[in-house]
């Protein structure tokens, strides 16, 4: 089956629109809208969510504890992905939205032709996502299912042991982020009171 896409508000589209339009005739940063700018797109619209540290450590589900922040899309040319957009569901469309191109972008348009050839996709309904565990620096497109277990597929560069790139099961998913998680709240618990002898 298709991956399915949520539909974003139309804000948050014209912010990313708006925002190619400003860049791509100062020649300023997108290699393929500099060059054909108009011929831009934007596709992919993928729903945003954040967890953090406490979050994933806890035996919560990603999908109680995540909570919705923006919308993020792939802007593409010629339908070669070329820079990816986000808007902030604080800010929408007040503020352009944050474009960015390079390693990011390629993994993201790799980890959606990976995630359409999992086996199982094409047994149940999968809602296109993106996770972020910003203390982590950890961002993931995540397939949601009301059906099937829900995918995880880290993007480049993802924080060991995960691999970018590959697909993750929620189970695997969640066990690893909840070590690295449970491992990162030590480090700041031990910052933040370090012993009487200043160690």
């Amino acid at each position: 089956m298709p991956i399915e896409t949520p539909q974003p508000p139309e804000d948050a589209v014209e912010a990313v629109r708006a925002s190619i339009a400003r860049r791509a005739p100062r020649g300023r940063g997108l290699r393929g809208l500099r060059a054909r700018g108009p011929g831009a797109s934007v596709s992919a619209p993928q729903r945003v969510f954040t967890v953090g540290l406490d979050a994933l450590a806890g035996e919560s589900r990603i999908e109680d504890s995540a909570h919705a922040t923006g919308w993020r899309f792939l802007v593409e040319e010629a339908r070669e992905p070329v820079a990816a957009a986000e808007v902030h569901d604080e800010t929408g469309a007040t503020v352009p939205a944050q474009v960015t191109e390079g390693q990011f972008v390629k993994s993201t348009a790799e980890g959606l032709r990976a995630a359409e050839a999992h086996p199982s996709v094409e047994k149940a309904t999968f809602e296109l996502r993106t996770l972020r565990a910003p203390a982590l620096n950890l961002v993931a497109l995540w397939l949601h299912s009301p059906d099937a277990e829900d995918l995880f597929m880290p993007l480049e560069p993802a924080p060991a042991p995960f691999e970018a790139g590959h697909t993750y099961t929620e189970g695997e998913f969640g066990q690893l982020s909840a070590t690295l998680a449970a491992e990162s709240l030590e480090r700041h618990r031990n910052a933040e009171h370090p012993d009487e002898l200043g160690a």
